[in-house]
């Protein structure tokens, strides 16, 4: 069962185990799909393991945000203030450790914000990852605005093209349309790097974010 159920999303292990496996005729491939039980739907499970996916994809985003290269590992304080979250959480550290790269994990009831920190709430979940020693947030706000002045000079391009009345009377309806989403996603573009200027100019005032030693 656990192979026709993976077998969309990893066809070639599947189709190499079930042919190993004795009893089995035939393809994976056109074997029959399992059903659904509904004895067997855990609800509540679901809903625990979409905040511990939440927590991790929330660590993820904020590293991503500060480009925080991969293979570092960062500290990531937890405050929960439910008890249940809280055992569900050390239940999935070791998940939440290894998928969200820390090298500390601390999970707390609660208490004043860690001072100096990215932060993102998942349901109850407030996250924290203190910055001090992870980037140089001067260095940030330099590479922010240089993206951001560069995306400025696309979008003045962009509006003057299709604000140029010879182009879009020439140019094919395709051409004129591209034209349109790239001026959509340029602005969608620059109103995210605005927010992530906004955030690491406060993190500065803060007086976080001091360069790490090399």
């Amino acid at each position: 069962v656990s192979l026709r159920l993976l077998h969309p999303f990893m066809p070639f292990i599947t189709e190499e185990i079930w042919q190993n496996l004795p009893g089995n005729q035939g393809s994976i491939m056109v074997s029959e799909f399992p059903k659904v039980e509904e004895g067997e739907l855990r609800p509540e499970d679901e809903a625990d393991m979409g905040m511990v996916m939440g927590v991790i994809g929330a660590v993820r985003n904020l590293r991503s945000e500060l480009n925080i290269p991969p293979a570092k590992k960062v500290e990531v304080i937890l405050h929960a203030g439910q008890k249940k979250t809280r055992n569900l959480l050390e239940e999935s550290r070791v998940c939440l450790e290894s998928l969200a790269r820390t090298a500390a994990l601390t999970i707390e009831p609660g208490g004043e914000k860690p001072k100096g920190s990215a932060t993102a709430i998942v349901e109850a979940v407030e996250v924290f990852l203190p910055l001090r020693g992870i980037i140089d947030l001067e260095d940030e706000e330099k590479r922010i605005q240089k993206e951001l002045a560069k995306i400025g000079e696309d979008l003045s391009r962009t509006h003057l093209k299709l604000h140029n009345q010879d182009f879009l009377e020439k140019a094919k309806a395709e051409a004129v349309e591209k034209e349109r989403e790239k001026l959509k996603a340029l602005s969608e573009r620059e109103g995210k790097l605005k927010e992530s200027l906004a955030r690491v100019q406060g993190w500065r005032r803060e007086g976080c974010g001091e360069a790490e030693k090399k």
